[in-house]
């Protein structure tokens, strides 16, 4: 007799647990659907990955961009000891890649609050600040994963438009 209930229970305790639906008992139009929709989740996933790393990429170039400029304008203004018309709109362009660069990096713009000017005594200073900074900003972006909230990119950014608006009230 207790043969018997070994031997059957096994199937009773199946019989009893097979409630659930399983995709077999899915008629082939629910299981199109399913797999469409799985198909869907996979390819807004991959869309968003590839978004994702675009987006990091111009976050890269971005950061090139603004230590080629810095190194610009400091070549200029060791050359000249002023920034000429050209040089002027190369400064606007680089406080507007910095602040891209910034909220792309989740900060905002914290130098009001901030006493950079009381840093620099004198431009050639700040132009040599200018480009040792965008160094260093371009070193924190190129070392800052593309999932990672970098507070030393943040940081940096901030003291960069430190210094760039130093030299653009001192230069007027």
């Amino acid at each position: 007799m207790t043969l018997f209930f070994l031997v059957l229970m096994p199937f009773t305790c199946h019989a009893q647990t097979g409630g659930a639906a399983s995709s077999d008992s899915l008629n082939p139009e629910e299981r199109a659907n399913a797999r469409l929709e799985q198909h869907q989740k996979e390819m807004m996933s991959r869309m968003r990955v590839k978004r994702e790393k675009s987006m990091h990429e111009n976050h890269l170039a971005r950061a090139r961009e603004v230590a080629q400029i810095a190194a610009l304008l400091k070549s200029q203004y060791e050359t000249r000891q002023n920034l000429d018309r050209d040089g002027m709109k190369k400064l606007e362009q680089l406080e507007k890649t910095v602040k891209k660069l910034l909220t792309q990096a989740g900060g905002d713009d914290d130098t009001k609050n901030s006493d950079a000017a009381a840093q620099f005594r004198d431009l050639p200073v700040a132009f040599t600040q200018l480009a040792l900074q965008s160094n260093t900003l371009q070193i924190a972006v190129e070392n800052t994963p593309r999932l990672v909230v970098s507070t030393s990119v943040i940081d940096h950014a901030n003291d960069l438009l430190g210094v760039i608006r130093f030299i653009r009230t001192n230069l007027k």
